[in-house]
C-alpha cells in the first residue's frame, strides 16, 4: 500500500482537516468527545457591535486552550442573518465558515478571520461558533472543543421607541409619545404635535381670533385668523390702532390730543374751551339788565315782588289825590 493510500485512509484524514459544517451550534461531540472542554475557549471580536443595514464588517474568532498537548485548531461559524465571507485562513461552505486547513496553535491559541455583510432589515443577529483544539495524533481522541455565540445589532441609527411608525431620523420630534410625529393632528394644547417647530398652528380645534400686536386684549378686525387662544391673539376685535396698547374700544379718551383712544371714530373735544360752551355769562340776568328777567333768567321772583310793590305805591298816590280833590271841592262850595 502506498504512502498516499495510507494518508487517505488515515484517521486524521477522516477528521476533516479542512473543516466541517453543521457543528457551530451543537459542537463537535459527534467526533471529538461528547461534551465541551473547560480548558478551551472561542471568542468573537469585531470593531462594531451596531452596524448599518447592508454594511460589511471584519470579524475574528480566537481559539485558545490551556492544554499543552494540543497543537492545532479548526472552527465552524454560522449566522442567522446576513452573509458570511471567507478570510485569509478560512473558507465558506454551505453559507458557513470553516478553516482552510488545520491551523497550528501559537502559545496555545490561533485566530481565524472572515467578514460579514449585514442584512437589509434592522434587528439582532446572532453568530454561532464551535472551535476544536486538536493534538495531531491522527485520531479524534484527545481533542478539546467548545462553543460560543455573539449578537450584533443591525440598525440605521434611528429609533421608533413610541411605535408610531415614524423614527427620529424621519422627523419624529418626540419619540416617547406616539401622538407626536410629522403630519400628526395638531390641537390647541401648547404641544407641537406635527413636529413643524410651531406650537398649535393649524390646530383642528382652533377658533376665530384677531391678531393683537400691542397686547391690549383687542385685535385688529382686518386680520382675523383661525388660531388657539394665546399670546398674540385676542377674541375681541375693534382695535383701531394695533400698534398702541392705549387705544382700544372703551379706553379712556384724552381730549384734544388728536388720538381716538376709545376707537369710537372721533377725538374727544373739551367744550369748555370752544364756542358754544361755557361763556361765563350769568344765567340769572333778570336783575342785571333793563326790564328785569328779559334775558330769560331763571330767578324772577324778586322782580315780581318789586313790580307788585311799585304798583301798590302808585295806586296809593292816586288814591290819596282823589281824596284831596274831593275835600277841596266841598270847601269851595261852602265859601260860595
Amino acid at each position: 500500500m502506498t504512502a498516499l493510500t495510507l494518508l487517505l485512509l488515515s484517521p486524521d484524514a477522516m477528521a476533516y482537516s479542512s473543516g466541517k459544517t453543521g457543528s457551530s451550534v451543537s459542537g463537535c461531540g459527534s467526533c471529538h468527545g461528547s461534551s465541551p472542554d473547560a480548558t478551551t475557549t472561542t471568542t468573537f471580536s469585531t470593531a462594531k457591535m451596531v452596524v448599518s443595514p447592508g454594511e460589511t464588517i471584519d470579524i475574528e474568532l480566537l481559539l485558545a486552550t490551556t492544554t499543552a498537548t494540543l497543537e492545532g485548531g479548526g472552527l465552524n461559524v454560522s449566522v442567522d442573518g446576513g452573509t458570511l465571507q471567507a478570510g485569509s485562513n478560512t473558507r465558506t461552505s454551505g453559507g458557513e465558515i470553516t478553516q482552510s486547513q488545520t491551523e497550528a496553535l501559537s502559545g496555545g491559541a490561533v485566530t481565524f478571520d472572515f467578514s460579514w455583510i449585514a442584512p437589509s432589515q434592522e434587528g439582532e443577529v446572532t453568530f454561532y461558533a464551535a472551535g476544536n483544539a486538536v493534538n495531531g495524533n491522527n485520531s479524534t481522541s484527545g481533542d478539546r472543543w467548545t462553543t460560543s455565540t455573539m449578537t450584533l445589532v443591525v440598525s440605521d441609527g434611528c429609533s421608533d421607541l413610541d411605535g408610531d411608525s415614524v423614527t427620529d431620523c424621519a422627523g419624529d420630534c418626540n419619540d416617547d409619545d406616539a401622538s407626536i410625529y410629522p403630519g400628526a393632528e395638531e390641537v390647541c394644547d401648547g404641544v407641537d404635535q406635527d413636529c413643524d417647530d410651531v406650537i398649535d398652528n393649524d390646530a383642528t380645534d382652533a377658533i376665530e381670533l384677531f391678531e393683537d400686536l400691542d397686547g391690549d386684549g383687542y385685535g385688529n378686525s382686518d386680520v382675523p385668523v383661525l388660531a388657539c387662544e394665546g399670546e398674540g391673539y385676542a377674541a375681541a376685535d375693534g382695535d383701531c390702532d394695533d400698534s398702541d396698547a392705549a387705544s382700544y374700544p372703551g379706553a379712556e379718551e384724552i381730549a384734544n390730543d388728536g388720538i381716538d383712544q376709545d376707537c369710537d371714530g372721533v377725538d374727544l373735544t373739551d367744550t369748555g374751551n370752544t364756542p358754544g360752551g361755557d361763556t361765563g355769562v350769568d344765567s340769572d340776568t333778570g336783575g342785571d339788565t333793563p326790564g328785569g328777567g328779559g334775558g330769560g333768567g331763571s330767578d324772577t321772583s324778586g322782580d315780581d315782588d318789586k313790580s307788585d310793590a311799585t304798583c301798590s305805591v302808585v295806586s296809593g298816590v292816586f288814591g290819596m289825590g282823589a281824596v284831596w280833590l274831593g275835600l277841596l271841592g266841598i270847601l269851595r262850595r261852602r265859601q260860595a
